[in-house]
């Protein structure tokens, strides 16, 4: 019996990004792209799962998520976890169409409460 494989993306956006995405490894300018990466934020460990996740050539990570993908509510918690505790920058993509927009960022702040773009 053969086994049934579900599709890795059940969204269009998603998969219309990965796709670009992938181009953007291809052409090297981003490096070690996942897809749905599981992640715990803060001394919680709350479990977080953005969409993407890659580095840039400056060496930046960034996580992105799709507005409307994760639960209004929710998001609004994990952006303001993000800024104290996130592991690199945390982008809200929407895409408008053909193109996508980051309609939001997230960027962690250092304990003197600048931006820290080492993390």
């Amino acid at each position: 019996m053969m086994e049934k494989r579900t599709a890795l993306f059940q969204n269009n956006d998603h998969k219309a990004r990965h796709k670009y995405l992938r181009g953007e490894l291809s052409e090297g300018r981003i490096t070690e792209l996942s897809v749905f990466p599981k992640m715990k934020v803060g001394p919680a460990r709350i479990p977080y799962t953005p969409v993407f996740s890659y580095r840039t050539k400056n060496g930046e990570m960034i996580y992105e998520d799709f507005k409307g993908n994760t639960e209004g509510r929710i998001l609004r918690i994990v952006k303001k976890m993000w800024k104290l505790w996130g592991e690199g920058r945390l982008q809200v993509i929407r895409r408008k169409g053909e193109e996508f927009k980051v309609t939001q960022y997230v960027q962690p702040i250092d304990d003197d409460g600048e931006i820290d773009g080492n993390r």
